[in-house]
């Protein structure tokens, strides 16, 4: 009897014992594989092509949609069949990548013979112009058109409207696809579009710094960190900011009161106020020429269209926090 209650624990596995040094060992495999950055793949592009087989499938981008400063650019790109994300582990969503590894990302992008791609922008005083969705949009809407006048320059006979998989809630009106929310983050194509359309703007914003040096637009890319909003409530605005975005134009609401950068914009909306009103106010030479830049930009928002009191915070506005470009309310709201 007492030899059968020890058979089934005798014949029970005994678990192994863990030491703890393999333990931490497999935890550091766990935290490594879950920082390892997951490639994005095809799986959307194989979809469309079998459900469009004639028309070239093509990932869509843009960058610079955030910023108060330079322009915004937008990226097409088609990758060749072969193509597979362990070819080219660089070629992961551009936010995710310093601006050294973009560019690596986007030589890589760019010395394949069979991948084609086409960026296009649009300037700051048209961004002003058409708001920031717009100036998405009619972004996207050309390096479209450049990359299918790409193709059709290569293969005449097969030239046919692309299908784009577009990083975003919405298409643009002149493209044809489907709009993808975070579609950088998992499909190649899209990616590589957010390499190209990021990579080009990086570029320019360092030609607008060396332009326009006193603003530092090549470490910040033209965002609005506090020390951007520094250096413009010091120098006013350079000729590539835009004024149609916080914190240049008008807005409404107290969360401002909680912001980090909230003072950085006070002074902003109070020297754009100042320059509105006539000028720097005795305030020596510095306050005069910041006044100036002001006066000037206020000039050119007005040359474009835009009325100065849509610039400018009325009385008691604080301001908001959202960085964005105003948008163009519909009639009847």
């Amino acid at each position: 009897m007492l030899l059968g209650c020890l058979l089934p624990a005798i014949s029970r596995p005994t678990p192994p014992r863990s030491s703890p040094l393999l333990s931490s060992a497999a935890a550091g495999r766990t935290t490594h594989a879950a920082h390892t950055p997951r490639l994005p793949g095809r799986l959307l592009e194989t979809h469309a092509r079998l459900a469009f087989p004639l028309r070239p499938i093509v990932g869509v981008d843009d960058a610079g949609a955030g910023a108060i400063a330079g322009p915004i650019f937008a990226a097409a790109v088609l990758l060749p069949p072969d193509w597979t994300p362990s070819d080219e582990p660089h070629v992961l969503d551009s936010k995710k990548l310093s601006a050294a590894r973009r560019a690596l990302a986007f030589r890589a992008i760019d010395r394949r013979a069979s991948l084609v791609w086409a960026a296009a922008a649009i300037p700051a005083a048209r961004v002003d112009l058409l708001g920031g969705a717009g100036a998405t949009a009619a972004a996207m809407e050309l390096a479209v058109a450049r990359l299918e006048a790409k193709l059709a320059r290569r293969r005449p006979a097969a030239a046919a409207r692309a299908y784009c998989l577009v990083d975003g809630a919405a298409l643009p009106r002149r493209v044809g696809g489907r709009a993808v929310p975070s579609a950088d983050a998992h499909e190649a194509c899209v990616a590589a579009a957010s390499v190209v359309a990021t990579a080009a703007r990086d570029a320019a914003m360092a030609a607008l710094a060396r332009r326009h040096p006193l603003w530092g637009l090549d470490s910040h890319g033209g965002h609005p960190s506090a020390a951007h909003l520094r250096a413009i409530a010091r120098y006013g605005p350079s000729p590539a900011h835009r004024l149609g975005c916080f914190p240049f134009a008008a807005r409404g609401g107290r969360r401002l009161a909680y912001h980090p950068q909230r003072r950085e914009y006070r002074q902003v909306q109070e020297h754009l106020r100042a320059a509105r009103g006539g000028g720097g106010g005795g305030g020596g030479g510095e306050a005069e020429l910041r006044a100036r830049r002001y006066e000037a930009r206020l000039e050119l928002m007005q040359q474009i269209g835009m009325a100065a009191d849509d610039l400018v915070p009325g009385s008691g506005a604080e301001g908001a926090t959202r960085v964005k470009c105003r948008k163009r309310r519909r009639p009847g709201r």
